[in-house]
């Protein structure tokens, strides 16, 4: 029977090592007092992270890749693995600290030219609305207009080196802004169990140094803002509470381009559209009631991202969430039917304080639109919450102007 292969710790090859990572090793092993197999883990992964940029290495199989290097430490509590972890890191963490502050100087710059353009864009936007109202010839105007879109400022992006407990999605957004990544856990669990181990492809193509290309329909893939992910999350779930049985829907709201209504750019007709859109809704309640002698209620709960068009003009993207006993499809897109797609329709029209004709095409239903969510059906839950990841892209989000690019029901 074969016998276990104990290490002891105590004649762990040290001597194998460079003669600096020798020197590294027990300098940290003298302070901390940790353990040698600890302190040559973290030295590596120190050392690996800042050669990472650098060097490639042949593996004996031939394949030529940059430098990745997979550690695992199994040690007691107390024996102090961050601690070792946080030293050996520790000119890492001052680069760190070093591109933090360019990316704040960078960020504050942007800030500054963002408003200067924001400025230009509203001024030929003005000019351009008069002019149409006029009936005066805006060829001019909207050259002008497409020149300043074009020249717009590009958002720094923020570079570093180290993260913790990351998700796939998580280190691929790294990956895409940074040449490379070291990815440290205090708790194996978390990358084995819970979230970076479950993707093993994407583990694979790291493991041989592959690249790592992600491509989505019609664009390329954009970094998440986390914020506006775990609050339609939230909302998400609240629905289901309330209802258990829930219709969720998309559907686009845009503006007429000429001429621009005048508080466009605000949020104002949003909120304008929600609170017409629940009197409607109540209000089909109460004829139903009347009519049948019973009707169920529902909540109106929603999720919603606002995105500035190639010329200026803002739309929104919107997910609704209703009680399925109540409402259960969208109904034909035809305006003037008594179904949920007209409730729509009208309470844009009001929003918009236009007739109803003026707002024709103005709603618009995306393909595949509608998702039936149960409590039980988590396939449902990912689709629909996939749709929805769509509302938290960064790339597509405008700060610095006062105007709120996303916002859900309250929570």
């Amino acid at each position: 029977m074969a016998m276990p292969v104990v290490c002891d710790p105590n004649n762990f090859p040290v001597i194998r090592l460079p003669r600096r990572l020798q020197q590294a090793v027990m300098a940290l092993h003298f302070k901390v007092k940790a353990p040698i197999p600890i302190c040559v883990i973290s030295v590596l992964s120190a050392a690996s992270i800042a050669c990472s940029a650098g060097y490639r290495v042949t593996r004996f199989n031939g394949l030529s890749s940059n430098i990745a290097l997979f550690l695992l430490a199994i040690a007691a509590s107390g024996e102090r693995k961050s601690t070792c972890d946080n030293l050996a890191n520790r000119a890492l963490a001052e680069v760190e600290e070093m591109l933090q502050e360019a990316f704040e100087k960078d960020n504050a710059a942007f800030k500054t030219a963002l408003a200067t353009w924001k400025a230009l864009r509203s001024g030929v936007l003005v000019a351009l609305k008069r002019a149409a109202a006029s009936g005066n010839d805006t060829h001019e105007l909207e050259e002008r207009l497409a020149k300043i879109i074009d020249n717009a400022p590009t958002k720094p992006v923020m570079s570093s080196i180290l993260v913790n407990d990351a998700t796939p999605e998580a280190i691929i957004e790294h990956l895409a802004n940074n040449a490379f990544t070291g990815l440290f856990s205090n708790d194996a669990c978390a990358i084995f169990s819970a979230r970076t181990m479950n993707n093993l492809g994407i583990l694979n193509i790291a493991w041989d140094g592959g690249t790592i290309r992600v491509n989505r329909k019609g664009h390329q893939y954009a970094p998440l803002l986390e914020e506006y992910l775990s609050r339609a999350l939230c909302v998400t779930q609240l629905a289901l509470l309330k209802h258990p049985r829930t219709f969720a829907f998309r559907v686009d709201l845009r503006f007429p381009a000429n001429p621009l209504i005048d508080d466009a750019q605000t949020n104002k007709p949003l909120e304008r559209f929600f609170k017409s859109l629940r009197a409607k809704i109540e209000h089909n309640r109460l004829l139903r009631e009347k009519k049948s002698g019973h009707a169920h209620g529902t909540a109106v709960s929603h999720i919603w991202c606002r995105e500035i068009g190639k010329h200026g003009v803002p739309h929104y993207h919107l997910a609704i969430l209703l009680n399925r006993d109540a409402f259960f499809k969208l109904g034909k897109f035809k305006i003037g039917r008594k179904n949920l797609f007209n409730l729509l329709v009208e309470a844009w029209s009001s929003a918009l304080k236009l007739p109803i004709e003026d707002v024709r095409g103005l709603v618009e239903v995306p393909e595949n639109p509608t998702y039936s969510l149960t409590k039980d059906d988590w396939d449902a839950f990912n689709d629909f919450f996939r749709r929805v990841s769509y509302f938290c892209k960064a790339e597509t989000k405008h700060f610095g102007d006062g105007v709120h690019s996303f916002g859900t029901s309250r929570i």
